[in-house]
């Protein structure tokens, strides 16, 4: 993540841009009040979002990091995709 302030946000809104939709940087844009915003990828933001829905109820939290430590143990089987 990187702070920038607001003037050179300004100034520099194409690179600023480029470095978080080519990138995934993230930016802190400090308006110089004490106020801050949170710069991102509309495709960084859809992943936070998707993480925050799976998680978002106990029983699915715990199945999916029940899956992780049966993986992370070498207990699973690897199949064929079905598509």
């Amino acid at each position: 993540m990187k702070k920038v302030n607001y003037i050179d946000f300004k100034s520099n809104m194409n690179v600023y841009l480029d470095k978080i939709t080519e990138e995934k940087e993230t930016i802190i844009l400090d308006r110089g009040d004490g106020k801050r915003a949170v710069i991102l990828s509309e495709k960084e933001y859809n992943s936070i979002m998707e993480t925050l829905h799976l998680l978002g109820s106990k029983a699915n939290a715990k199945r999916l990091f029940e899956s992780i430590d049966q993986i992370n143990k070498g207990k699973f089987k690897q199949g064929d995709l079905l598509v």
